[in-house]
């Protein structure tokens, strides 16, 4: 066979296998279901968005398909596609509402995905946002969640309603106290001449996600653990201090409100500032100086945070693309987290230039690293909804001032006690 045949013969070959390519259907791509939560903004979702097009464009092989919806409606799909078998690869979850379910198995461990990737270490990551999805909370459990934000709330205050007072800013090298705070947000109450309350100093929210960090401050907690607690501890004198204080601060010192008009440039000191303050201040065409800054101290002075993230399906059928789509929502479009939702990415390497990254960028966005770093800061604990909505019965009426402390949390430990028990029970 001469040569010259033999190449017409290759050449021939390849013409057919292209043809062959070309007529036959397209090759299936690998598809990864992503279970977003709305309740995170729009701003997250079209950060997803963004994350899906670009994750797709540096895989051509690969389609996330995102399936959005609402918080409650997410968490009851999770229980039915978890029974159908169809539980997608990827679903969007803080640790308090995803616990239970890493609990009955639905979740992977994420360490060995973690040992064999080259190029990410959990060290990374700010070390709450890696206790905050560790089993137990303990160094060595399962880890079921990459953190990917981390959500902080700490004090934001008005400048020019504090100049116009004469009151000093509580931003000195020493971390504040709550005799700081309460003599502060005195001066700053304005009342009528008939005793009414025309403007309160400061904005203390009293909701469950809220109040807590005030016991944490105090040197306690009202749960024996922030994580699978087995004892009620409302009865212990850090629940009493700090529950007494803001009674106080709301009903007899009265320099405190729950109802925030800090946007309206109203409210001197408000404890509901996160990272999204800027942003809301700027939509709401507020003009007047602000600042920002931690909680006060008594025994401890951090603040509360709430890690979101991914976990992986122990269903999946591609984990190694999902924890592929996974890390580059963590770490390649952390930097775009920032621009889009104003919120610090768990992922330390790109959180470190938030205060640069973010959109609206006053000379305090720093502040919302510092209290993450903060040594007494904590993750958001992990307990029931049903133990969650029946504890807040009794502090508000605590907080209404219609029963005194003592007596409110005497009732509140039994019951909270013995819901406890009927959960360990239960396990």
């Amino acid at each position: 066979m001469s040569s010259m045949f033999r190449i017409r013969s290759v050449c021939l070959v390849l013409v057919l296998c292209l043809a062959l390519l070309w007529a036959a259907p397209g090759v299936a791509k690998t598809r990864i279901q992503h279970l977003h939560d709305t309740n995170n903004g729009v701003t997250w979702t079209h950060w997803t968005e963004e994350a899906k097009k670009r994750f797709e464009e540096q895989n051509p092989g690969v389609e996330i398909e995102v399936l959005a919806m609402g918080r409650t409606q997410l968490l009851e799909r999770v229980v039915t596609l978890w029974a159908a078998n169809l539980l997608p690869d990827v679903v969007e979850l803080a640790p308090e509402l995803g616990y239970e379910f890493m609990k009955q198995g639905l979740f992977q461990d994420l360490n060995p995905y973690m040992e064999k990737d080259p190029n990410l270490k959990w060290e990374e990551f700010f070390p709450l946002a890696v206790r905050a999805v560790t089993e137990g909370g303990t160094s060595g459990g399962k880890r079921w969640l990459l953190p990917g934000s981390v959500w902080v709330i700490g004090a934001a205050f008005n400048v020019d309603l504090f100049n116009e007072a004469g009151v000093d800013l509580p931003l000195g090298d020493e971390q504040w106290t709550w005799s700081d705070f309460a003599a502060t947000a005195k001066k700053l109450t304005v009342s009528a001449p008939d005793g009414q309350i025309t403007r309160y100093g400061a904005c203390i929210p009293r909701s469950w996600a809220r109040w807590p960090v005030w016991v944490h401050n105090a040197g306690g907690f009202f749960l024996d653990s922030y994580f699978e607690p087995t004892r009620s501890q409302l009865l212990d004198p850090p629940v009493r201090t700090a529950l007494q204080f803001l009674q106080d601060a709301y009903q007899t010192d009265r320099f405190a409100s729950w109802n925030d008009a800090y946007n309206a440039g109203r409210t001197p000191i408000t404890f509901e500032a996160g990272p999204s303050r800027t942003p809301l201040l700027v939509e709401a065409g507020a003009t007047f100086e602000f600042a920002y800054g931690p909680y006060p101290r008594l025994v401890r002075g951090g603040s509360e945070i709430q890690i979101l993230g991914w976990s992986l399906s122990a269903r999946t059928e591609n984990p190694d693309v999902s924890w592929r789509w996974m890390r580059f929502l963590a770490t390649d479009m952390a930097s775009d987290h920032i621009r889009f939702t104003g919120r610090p990415p768990a992922w330390r390497t790109v959180a470190a230039r938030y205060q640069s990254l973010v959109k609206y960028h006053s000379p305090w966005e720093h502040v919302w690293v510092r209290l993450i770093e903060h040594p007494d800061t904590y993750p958001r604990a992990i307990y029931e909804v049903s133990i969650r909505d029946t504890l807040q019965r009794y502090i508000n009426i605590i907080f209404e001032g219609r029963q005194d402390v003592d007596s409110t949390l005497e009732q509140a430990h039994q019951v909270i006690s013995a819901m406890l028990q009927e959960k360990i029970g239960s396990r």
